[in-house]
């Protein structure tokens, strides 16, 4: 959905229901996964993944990627919208 909402050829109109789309679906991900995730470490029941890693660490680097593929961070930001600095 992002490369979509990314691609200068896609009427303006579709970019952004595709960048809703995009922005609805990680919302949804954050509340019921990442969310389910930190209760269970604040609860203490938290086990470390197939991988090995930390509940805790997944959880910072789940909110990193979503903080760098956010649309301000990938230019899909409003008309007139100042950069962050």
């Amino acid at each position: 959905m992002l490369e979509l909402a990314e691609d200068s050829a896609t009427p303006l109109l579709e970019r952004a229901r595709f960048l809703a789309i995009f922005a609805s679906n990680l919302d949804e991900f954050f509340m019921v996964r990442v969310a389910g995730l930190k209760r269970r470490i604040a609860a203490g029941f938290a086990l470390p993944s197939a991988t090995g890693m930390s509940a805790t660490r997944l959880v910072e680097i789940l909110t990193d990627r979503a903080h760098h593929h956010g649309p301000s961070r990938r230019g899909l930001r409003g008309a007139g919208a100042a950069r962050p600095q």
